[in-house]
């Protein structure tokens, strides 16, 4: 019996251990790739059962837990793409000419296929670009009463409007909410 041990089972019982390693690290690369938000981003852009407004959310959406400073050694997974794929030197740091916010909702709309999509990395430049609405839809922006600040709505419930923007919570991009009235709405482009 030891000889049919060493002879038959070993082996197989190693093929089966490599059959393992093989399946469990493809799960491992393919789950590494669904996290990457440059991944999601694309598989937003190229789904074509979305709207411009789902798009819109669904990138923004894809972009949550990006960080000013970054949290891995990608670059990518940090705001800074947000300017340097436009080619802008600016940096997140720099809030005298460019918000990282507005960089944001920049790179997202753009990435959308959002039509006149203002080119200013400053919340003052989308305000004088777009539209005032008095009631949001997804994929408007909402403006923060200081004109400092905008955010990306991605849901309306009711008296509720829920956001996504960048540079927001923690340095990072986050999700919100306030209640409709607090923020000034502009209209997605069409």
């Amino acid at each position: 019996m030891n000889g049919v041990w060493k002879k038959k089972v070993v082996p197989l019982l190693v093929a089966f251990a490599a059959i393992a390693a093989l399946l469990t690290g493809g799960a491992v690369a393919a789950n590494a790739a669904a996290s990457d938000p440059d991944t999601k981003a694309k598989a937003c852009q190229s789904d074509k059962s979305l709207d411009r407004r789902e798009k819109v959310g669904c990138i923004a959406e894809s972009q949550v837990g990006v960080r000013e400073r970054g949290t891995t050694k990608r670059a990518a997974n940090n705001c800074q793409k947000y300017f340097r794929d436009f080619g802008s030197g600016l940096n997140c740091d720099d809030d005298t000419n460019g918000q990282w916010c507005a960089a944001f909702t920049r790179w997202v709309w753009t990435k959308a296929g959002v039509p006149n999509t203002p080119k200013s990395f400053a919340v003052q430049g989308w305000v004088a670009a777009l539209t005032k609405v008095s009631t949001p839809k997804p994929g408007d922006v909402a403006v923060a009463s200081s004109g400092q600040h905008i955010e990306i709505v991605v849901k309306v419930s009711g008296t509720t409007i829920h956001t996504i923007d960048g540079n927001g919570g923690k340095d990072n991009v986050a999700r919100g909410s306030h209640r409709k009235g607090v923020m000034t709405y502009y209209r997605m482009g069409s």
